[in-house]
């Protein structure tokens, strides 16, 4: 039976051995500036660069949460085809996508691609600024197929 077990594990491994480390991905997380004063929320768009047969995508998006608190994301064409297990609010200040694309085979995606809008509500008599952004001190992680 130990190495019926053995021999699922290796069999379900085989797929991810053939993902090599993308050259170089760009995510952007779009600047919008508002007065939360005069608005109440704001939808901050996150676009790719250079996003070619990419299999595998893991990335944290970070603010200050006493600035503002997230309450939706928004897949607008959705080219990801991401779906709710792909993500989650971590914590407080913290996003978290890690997506794989279904077949492992990869996908291609044009220069400046919208693949999402995070979207944040002001709360009342909030003062002071935050800045959305990709956290560069966590994990980033691209991977392609070994084509």
């Amino acid at each position: 039976m130990n190495k019926n077990l053995l021999f699922l594990q290796l069999f379900l491994l085989l797929p991810f051995t053939t993902l090599l480390s993308q050259q170089q991905v760009v995510i952007n997380v779009g600047e919008v500036v508002v007065n939360p004063q005069e608005t109440t929320s704001v939808c901050v768009p996150v676009t790719v660069d250079t996003f070619n047969a990419i299999a595998t995508l893991q990335f944290d998006i970070i603010w200050d949460s006493s600035v503002m608190t997230y309450t939706n994301i928004d897949l607008g064409d959705d080219p990801l085809s991401i779906s709710a297990n792909d993500y989650n609010l971590v914590e407080p200040g913290r996003w978290r996508l890690v997506w794989s694309e279904a077949s492992l085979m990869g996908i291609t995606l044009d220069f400046e691609t919208e693949i999402f809008s995070l979207c944040f509500d002001f709360p009342s008599g909030v003062e002071g600024f935050t800045d959305v952004e990709l956290d560069t001190a966590g994990t980033i992680v691209f991977a392609m197929p070994d084509v």
